[in-house]
């Protein structure tokens, strides 16, 4: 994940380096040569990578996220812990 926050002092570069980033030059390098999934729809993959139509998605419901956010942060912090004391 890149951000551009707005109290950036260098901005101007940042944007620069967002823009080369999601460049149509880059995402199909990555998308031919990494195992990175590139952003841009269009972008070329190799052929291990599964198409994206292929690939099952989910979609967030974000109003439940939102109301239930504590019991969901208190159940990862319970598994995470639980992970961890195992290791």
């Amino acid at each position: 994940m890149l951000l551009l926050s707005k109290t950036q002092k260098i901005k101007k570069t940042a944007k620069k380096f967002i823009d080369f980033i999601i460049s149509q030059e880059v995402q199909d390098t990555l998308g031919t040569t990494t195992t990175n999934r590139p952003v841009r729809k269009n972008a070329k993959t190799s052929e291990n990578m599964k198409p994206i139509e292929q690939i099952k998605t989910l979609t967030e419901d974000y109003d439940y996220v939102i109301k239930n956010k504590s019991d969901i942060v208190k159940k990862y912090n319970e598994i995470f812990t639980d992970i961890q004391s195992k290791q």
